[in-house]
């Protein structure tokens, strides 16, 4: 099969499916729909860690975007990331109660679906059933027990890219009311 056309998964199933599930393939619309989803929730995530991003870079006023940005990003994983953010608005002078309480209930929401952006990033793409009787399908899935869960259909990448989404929208709000917020304090 030329590169261009390859595609990407893992072949699995049960016992009885060895020798077909190496030749077997998702049809092309099945498989670009999957991909496509996919895509949608690593697009989604990243706004999430751009929001992020503008949060601490509003907070801590540098004058140097590029110094502030360079330091959000060379932190390895999110995790980093995140308690970064945390610290600064935890410490920002104009941090009152209600934006604390606001901030602990974004912060928690996001550091849990940080895991799920994990399970995504680090498990693999298989291409199989669970048992005889069902049609072959794509799914993300750990790599020692595939068809444990959690396992990701396409339909579930299309609501975990909507959970992101709506991350990605609560934390730009929250970035909003901060400058709101300095803006009527400066005023």
């Amino acid at each position: 099969m030329p590169t261009e056309n390859q595609m990407h998964f893992m072949p699995t199933g049960p016992t009885s499916d060895r020798e077909s599930s190496m030749t077997a393939f998702p049809g092309r619309q099945d498989y670009e729909n999957f991909y496509t989803a996919y895509g949608e929730c690593f697009s989604a995530w990243s706004s999430v860690e751009f929001n992020l991003l503008m949060i601490f870079t509003f907070l801590l006023q540098s004058p140097s975007y590029e110094a502030v940005s360079s330091t959000f990003y060379s932190t390895t994983g999110f995790r980093a990331k995140l308690d970064m953010v945390d610290a600064v608005v935890k410490n920002a002078k104009h941090s009152d109660e209600r934006i604390l309480n606001s901030w602990d209930d974004l912060s928690k929401k996001t550091s849990k679906n940080s895991l799920r952006r994990n399970q995504l990033a680090h498990n693999t793409v298989f291409y199989g059933r669970e048992s005889e009787h069902e049609n072959r399908k794509l799914f993300i899935g750990n790599p020692r027990t595939p068809f444990e869960k959690p396992r990701f259909h396409t339909h579930d990448l299309n609501q975990i890219q909507k959970s992101f989404s709506s991350i990605a929208t609560d934390l730009f709000a929250f970035w909003e009311r901060l400058n709101f917020d300095t803006e009527k304090d400066s005023a």
